[in-house]
């Protein structure tokens, strides 16, 4: 298990979030940040900075079994499972315990929240009855323009009527193609009809933060413009992707993104549950 505490010890609000690792970062990103526990605290920090929030990161590494205890759920407001080179619907064990551990949590734990980061998005879909499959239309890396759904807008831009659209760097080629049952699409890409779900507490009511009760997107706010091109260049290295594809990638992922806008509304979804 792996902790961090972000943020003023003496803010008003101090909050508990579980993250569930389900890779570690490729040999590149090592050199900067050892875990994906890293990369989250760096990304969480941007998104508290200058308010009255102290957040308690406690991680554990799903793939060797780590998972944490009753009581640190209890005490938690919310759990987020990380983006992974592994495939949702692979038959490997510890994927099977994962998604049979997330189904268990709204009755057992059905005040936490649960937040899916690309992989932890899948997971979540699945845990809960949606397929996950390989895109027949390809990959998405780098930075894409997501448009928006009415919820997705009412999620992103709760105070905003005209903004119809969000980016976010993207590393994937499995998707989700339909959310499942009681879920709600946030937005779209032209390959990919699902980029993000929520779940409400209350259906037919507002998507406030407040009664949502899972968050997920399909691409990376806790990635930088430096590791997406890190992770492109092992993939080209390696023939997992062709020299074009990762050349416009690199470009790709020079672009804007709001990841860090997204990480702010996972801190008040976090305060929200309090």
């Amino acid at each position: 298990m792996l902790e961090r505490k972000l943020g003023p010890n003496s803010a008003a609000t101090q909050l508990e979030l579980i993250i569930l690792l389900a890779d570690t970062p490729v040999e590149p990103v090592r050199k900067r940040y050892p875990t994906y526990h890293d990369v989250f605290c760096h990304l969480f920090e941007r998104a508290i900075d200058g308010q009255l929030v102290s957040l308690l990161v406690n991680s554990y590494d799903v793939v060797r079994g780590e998972y944490p205890d009753q009581a640190r759920v209890g005490r938690s407001q919310g759990l987020l499972i990380t983006g992974s080179a592994a495939s949702a619907y692979s038959d490997i064990s510890w994927i099977h315990d994962l998604t049979r551990y997330i189904a268990s949590l709204p009755s057992s734990q059905p005040d936490l929240k649960l937040i899916g980061i690309c992989f932890g998005h899948q997971i979540i879909a699945q845990a809960f009855g949606a397929n996950v499959t390989k895109n027949d239309l390809g990959w998405e890396l780098g930075v894409r323009t997501i448009d928006l759904t009415e919820a997705g807008r009412a999620v992103f831009y709760p105070s905003q009527t005209k903004q119809q659209t969000i980016d976010i760097h993207q590393v994937h080629k499995d998707h989700v193609p339909k959310p499942p049952t009681g879920f709600i699409n946030l937005g779209s890409t032209a390959i990919c009809p699902c980029h993000g779900m929520i779940k409400l507490r209350h259906p037919g009511a507002r998507p406030d933060l407040a009664n949502i009760h899972m968050f997920t997107v399909q691409g990376h706010p806790e990635f930088s413009p430096e590791i997406v091109t890190d992770i492109i260049d092992v993939r080209e290295q390696a023939g997992v992707i062709d020299s074009a594809l990762a050349a416009q990638s690199r470009q790709d992922a020079a672009l804007h993104d709001d990841g860090v806008d997204i990480a702010r509304i996972c801190v008040k979804l976090l305060a929200a549950a309090q």
